[in-house]
């Protein structure tokens, strides 16, 4: 009871003086945090707290004290209050210096306050190695892992040579970056509730496009699984919603609607066994690399890049209809492509009108693709196996079990130590191999 006596006291006291002077400054025996006076754009409230954090070698840390995050949550909630709109709070720790890491220490007690508010609360921290924004479904999931009394939030710019040799051949000249939430000795790897979004800095070099941005998920191997981001011109950075806190890679490519001319990769050796699917994808300008020499094999298609490479075998027939899906507009790398396969009923879409074109796909659902362009093509689709000599062959998805038995009678999709994984995500090495049998059996 005291405590929340002395809670309420403080928070009180801070809204008068923002009330009468627009802003306060705390300095307790955390960082000096000012709070800025609350403004509303859109559909937010939005109080900004401006940290001082102490800057050594390179590394940021802050720590806030609940007073401050509850005084601001509440600056929030009033004007949010008052303007009909939902609150949210910046906890802003960027500095002028060249750093390599940022950490803001908050106390768990501040967030699970903001879980266990009757408004729809966000939570967004700002550094200069990168952001992360938490809607309160998001916070609570936090909440509910935190076995100490804190709650660490770090952004670190990584160097390569901090990677293992897998993820060093995995992201070539990428940019690599890890954002981490411990609390105590654990160490979070979901946010398993509501939205987490993060932003990562990255300055377009001469002769690269924001269209030739991609995002990918950095796994301890080396494996690479592209998440669905953007690029903000304006501001610089590149941003994404995922459920998983990981170390993230930002590589730059050409765009990737224009072939690069590129046929030799680092990252492709010539003992690989996707190494001739890999020369006759990019030769025959079906597929390009992800990066200046590297063609990242392990990492997952999109299906964005699934249905250009099938585009361009079909030698880029002119569009007769609109745009067919809620997600993919006119003006988009992929958007001819797209509304060509959605009229000729290659792609079908989610079920909600939407295409999802940075969405990674499954084997099977290349296989599915595949035949339904052969069928749209006119070629002979007849040949099929029964799947027998497979384990997992109950696996394959009713949607897609005669398209599978067609390709696997066609030699295009191929089993492993007798299973056939058709629900697996296909890396770019195994779509460039099952891409090269299609067109040499098939399309040819």
């Amino acid at each position: 009871m005291r405590k929340n006596m002395v809670r309420f006291l403080a928070t009180m006291t801070a809204l008068t003086m923002l009330t009468c002077f627009g802003s306060v400054a705390f300095a307790e025996s955390t960082s000096t945090a000012t709070i800025g006076k609350a403004s509303t754009t859109g559909t937010e409230s939005t109080v900004t707290v401006t940290v001082t954090p102490t800057v050594s070698k390179g590394v940021v840390t802050a720590t806030l004290s609940s007073t401050v995050i509850h005084s601001a949550f509440s600056a929030a909630v009033l004007e949010s209050a008052t303007q009909g709109t939902q609150p949210n709070v910046i906890l802003n720790i960027t500095t002028a210096s060249d750093v390599s890491e940022s950490e803001i220490t908050i106390p768990d007690t501040a967030l699970q306050s903001i879980s266990d508010s009757d408004k729809t609360v966000t939570l967004t921290l700002v550094t200069s190695n990168g952001s992360l924004s938490l809607d309160q479904d998001a916070i609570s999931a936090i909440c509910k892992q935190s076995v100490g009394s804190e709650d660490v939030f770090t952004f670190t710019q990584v160097s390569t040579d901090a990677l293992t040799s897998a993820q060093q051949a995995a992201v070539g000249t990428g940019s690599v970056f890890e954002v981490s939430i411990q609390s105590s000795y654990v160490s979070f790897s979901q946010v398993s509730a509501g939205t987490t979004t993060v932003s990562l800095p990255y300055s377009l070099n001469t002769g690269e496009s924001a269209a030739g941005l991609t995002v990918w998920d950095l796994g301890d191997d080396g494996t690479l699984t592209q998440i669905s981001g953007s690029y903000n011109t304006t501001a610089g950075t590149m941003t994404f919603s995922t459920s998983s806190i990981s170390t993230y890679v930002i590589l730059a490519g050409a765009d990737p609607s224009t072939p690069t001319g590129q046929t030799s990769y680092s990252d492709v050796s010539s003992s690989a066994w996707y190494y001739d699917a890999v020369q006759y994808a990019v030769e025959n300008g079906l597929m390009n690399g992800t990066g200046d020499a590297t063609f990242s094999p392990l990492a997952s298609l999109n299906r964005a890049m699934l249905v250009t490479v099938l585009y361009r075998l079909a030698g880029e027939p002119a569009i007769t209809g609109s745009d067919s899906f809620s997600d993919v507009t006119a003006d988009s790398w992929y958007g001819d492509a797209v509304s060509w396969a959605s009229e000729n009923a290659i792609v079908l879409g989610i079920g909600d009108s939407s295409f999802q074109p940075d969405g990674s796909i499954t084997r099977e659902q290349i296989a599915t693709i595949l035949y339904r362009y052969a069928q749209s093509s006119g070629y002979d689709v007849s040949k099929a196996d029964d799947l027998a000599s497979f384990s997992d062959a109950a696996k394959v998805s009713s949607y897609a079990e005669t398209a599978v038995k067609w390709a696997v009678a066609q030699g295009i999709l191929n089993g492993s130590n007798g299973a056939l994984n058709p629900t697996g995500t296909a890396t770019r090495a195994e779509a460039a191999a099952m891409l090269q049998r299609f067109a040499e059996k098939i399309a040819n």
